[in-house]
């Protein structure tokens, strides 16, 4: 659509707005593109989201900004390789697409340079903080058995949080859980998550905090980079209340998670903390009716211990002298029975609980919900895969389309050239095979015209071989 004209009011003002379609701002920005941005140009960065399956797309980032980019699969084949985190130089030209509305780096040259900062830093801040023995489960706070009130630090506004909150309700509705809104990436974000950290375990005892999850959503190590900061490894290693960390999408690994106990993912963050509320009650009633059975069996036991040392002292002494037993005595024998009984009781609740423990982590509703939670991430995944190729065919399609367009036959008749056939549709290609009177058709860029064949004249051709 073409701009329109300004009214007589717009005139007036100092700014004119121009209204266009869709089609035409795209179109727009690609021409901005190919005329401002022709010259090759050379990129240094970092690579993060790495995919070379045939060609290879990635980001070029640094601190502040990133570049999507790929390398068709020509040039990829014989680039040097590289790996997530590398700093590489890429030469290449911006194109946009204007179907899809996206601004890529076509990437034809690249040279690795090593490893990336951001990647340096966290290597190094690794090595650092295991050698400190940050990383050891022994000195990590044991997690709840039932825990009654969870904490979780995350962004209010994240899909992560929505993920916890559903997985709990699911699982055990009885249990609290208050939400602490952060910013979980940006400028700011670390010390923020650091500062709700030690806030949190600071009143966890006055608020009745069991459990702490911190927690947010997938994205590139860039947007994760808060979690490896090491203001927030050091809130995370001072803090006395029990921490699951849950960062990003199953291989995303940060340095909270391992100062932390770990959790692959934010739904599995609130399996490691609470119980299936189901199985557990189908566990007490099993170990209750296990621990009233034995208790059964023990009862008889002592009874017929008591029974038979009556008929003992019956033996022993006569009637009268039984009549005169010490009921101090039997009272004393009394309380030994009661006191074995009670002490059996809490030996069997002692091994319950060790029992219930071991059951929690094998018990199939959390493989259950990891597979669940797996198979969704691997649907999504798909699904992501399936636009990108049909994007790539769709830009493929495209290209062969504009070539075509280039060398089509209207192309040519439109420079002026014409194509002429025989009576029987045969293209002619040399004047010596037709012959004076034969009718001839010719097609030129618009439409069609007979004529007969006056003369043909054959061009001399040369002797020489």
């Amino acid at each position: 659509m073409a701009p329109t004209a300004p009214s007589n009011s717009e005139q007036s003002t100092t700014t004119t707005e121009i209204e266009l379609s869709v089609t035409a701002a795209a179109e727009l920005v690609a021409t901005a593109i190919a005329e401002h941005v022709r010259r090759p140009l050379r990129i240094v960065g970092q690579v993060s989201g790495l995919s070379r399956k045939t060609h290879w797309y990635f980001n070029l980032k640094d601190e502040n900004s990133v570049i999507q980019c790929v390398m068709w699969q020509g040039r990829a084949a014989r680039a040097p390789t590289v790996t997530e985190g590398d700093e590489i130089r890429a030469t290449g030209i911006f194109e946009f697409w204007t179907r899809s509305g996206r601004a890529q780096f076509i990437v034809e040259r690249l040279e690795a340079r090593g490893m990336g900062s951001l990647e340096a830093r966290f290597r190094a801040l690794c090595a650092e903080l295991e050698a400190k023995g940050w990383f050891e489960e022994e000195r990590k706070p044991r997690l709840p058995l039932l825990p009654r009130h969870i904490a979780i630090i995350t962004s209010r506004t994240g899909a992560a949080l929505r993920d916890c909150l559903a997985t709990a309700a699911a699982r055990c509705p009885g249990v609290a859980i208050t939400v602490i809104d952060v910013p979980v990436q940006g400028d700011g974000a670390a010390k923020e998550i650091a500062r709700a950290i030690r806030r949190v375990d600071a009143v966890a005892a006055q608020r009745g905090f069991d459990a702490i999850l911190v927690t947010r959503g997938g994205g590139s190590r860039e947007d994760l980079w808060a979690f490896n900061e090491r203001v927030v490894a050091e809130a995370a290693y001072a803090c006395r209340t029990p921490l699951v960390a849950a960062i990003g999408h199953e291989p995303d690994v940060e340095i909270i998670e391992l100062v932390a106990h770990r959790a692959a993912t934010p739904t599995r963050g609130i399996v490691m903390l609470i119980p299936d509320r189901a199985a557990l009650l189908e566990q007490l009633a099993h170990w209750r009716a296990r621990a009233a059975r034995a208790a059964q069996r023990r009862h008889a036991e002592l009874s017929q211990h008591l029974a038979a040392l009556g008929r003992h002292a019956l033996v022993r002494r006569p009637a009268e002298a039984l009549l005169e037993w010490p009921r101090a005595h039997l009272a004393e024998r009394r309380r030994d029975l009661f006191d074995a009984m009670r002490r059996r009781l809490d030996t069997q609740r002692v091994r319950l609980v060790s029992i219930e423990r071991r059951t929690e982590r094998i018990r199939p509703h959390a493989r259950v919900a990891s597979a669940q939670e797996r198979m969704a991430q691997l649907a999504r995944r798909v699904h992501r895969a399936l636009e990108g190729a049909l994007a790539r065919r769709r830009q493929t399609l495209e290209a062969l389309e504009r070539h075509l367009a280039g060398i089509g036959p209207e192309q040519v008749l439109a420079r002026g050239y014409s194509i002429t056939s025989d009576h029987d549709g045969r293209i002619v290609r040399d004047a010596a095979a037709l012959t004076p009177g034969e009718r001839v058709r010719t097609r030129v860029a618009h439409g069609t015209f007979e004529s007969d064949v006056v003369s043909a004249e054959a061009p001399e051709r040369d002797p020489r071989p």
